[in-house]
């Protein structure tokens, strides 16, 4: 599977065991959201929070970002996409690159 293709949703979901913590919390408030979906949404922010902590921080602008991609291309209302946001840059800081 191409790393796109999964992180745009456009591969099939797997709904493996192998969730880190970070997405489970995430998947826990979505729980308006279709179990599955939250699952790709909670990784897909992970990976974005990622990718803005390579120099060890996360500024507003890129937070702003990942709030901005989530509710374009994840679909979420702003309420929601804040909220996974601040969950996936919060458990970045804490964890950084120990929870992969």
């Amino acid at each position: 599977m191409a790393l796109f293709d999964w992180l745009t949703g456009r591969a099939k979901q797997d709904a493996s065991g192998s969730d880190t913590e970070t997405v489970r919390r995430i998947v826990s408030k979505l729980n308006q959201i279709d179990p599955a979906r939250a699952r790709h949404l909670a990784a897909f922010a992970y990976v974005l929070s990622r990718a803005a902590n390579a120099d060890l921080q996360i500024s507003d602008v890129e937070t702003a970002k990942i709030v901005e991609i989530l509710m374009t291309h994840g679909g979420l209302p702003e309420d929601q996409a804040l909220l996974v946001t601040e969950i996936a840059n919060s458990q970045n800081k804490l964890f950084g690159g120990t929870e992969n």
